[in-house]
């Protein structure tokens, strides 16, 4: 993500342009239930949230919603398997006003989530590096009932 053109901060403002040739940037498509990656229909299966490593001051919030599998005793050994913090959302209380940005393919799509939940991950993101989470109102597709089970796995 590079600074505003105009005052140098990372902004969300529309009043600002993304180039030097004064076009303003492109919004994001919505990051819909139809885009969530299936979980595998074999128990031991949950996402995470891998909130992209950035500047404090960047205002915009980067992620990757991952497949994260446990073996039988513990997590397994295998090069995909990352140590993750867990954060409970509340869910449908507060408006999805603010979004977060989850690449996927080659592409970046804008997941609406509470102002409070973006503040949370802001506050909880590393400046260098990426840090995985498990947030229940991202990682579990509420659209679609029969994901809720992977709740289970966690307790």
């Amino acid at each position: 993500m590079s600074p505003c053109q105009v005052c140098g901060h990372y902004t969300t403002s529309e009043a600002h342009t993304d180039d030097s040739l004064g076009r303003k940037p492109k919004k994001s498509p919505k990051y819909t239930s139809k885009i969530y990656q299936s979980l595998p229909e074999n128990r031991g299966y949950i996402r995470l949230l891998n909130v992209i490593g950035s500047d404090p001051d960047n205002p915009f919030v980067e992620c990757e919603l991952i497949l994260q599998q446990f073996g039988k005793e513990n997590i397994t050994d295998d090069t995909n398997t990352h140590s993750y913090e867990a954060l409970s959302w509340c869910w449908g209380l507060s408006k999805a006003k603010a979004h977060i940005r989850i690449r996927q393919d080659g592409k970046s799509y804008a997941k609406y989530v509470s102002p409070d939940l973006v503040a949370a991950l802001k506050t909880l993101r590393y400046p260098n590096q990426n840090r995985y989470l498990w947030v229940d109102a991202i990682c579990i597709n509420q659209k679609n009932v029969s994901c809720s089970c992977s709740c289970s796995l966690l307790y």
